[in-house]
């Protein structure tokens, strides 16, 4: 259990954003696809408990982390890829 926690959890979206800053996009988008995913799926639960019907709580927190996927590459982009 521990490990399968680890892997979820494990941050993916710094080196995805850093290599697309870099220029690297095949290289950084997997991982950063991934850790939206996973960001967007830890958020659900927690809208849902709020009230927000189930569509619009997925679409929220995967817009949401988004919006986080890409103010990490703007930041290192702006910072020259490191």
């Amino acid at each position: 259990m521990r490990d399968f926690l680890t892997t979820i959890l494990r941050p993916r979206s710094y080196d995805g954003a850093i290599s697309i800053a870099k220029g690297e996009i095949m290289e950084g988008i997997v991982p950063l696809a991934q850790s939206t995913l996973v960001r967007g799926a830890l958020i659900v639960p927690g809208l849902i408990v709020m009230g927000i019907p189930t569509k619009p709580a997925i679409y929220g927190s995967l817009i949401g982390s988004a919006n986080i996927s890409v103010g990490l590459v703007i930041y290192y982009m702006l910072k020259g890829g490191k």
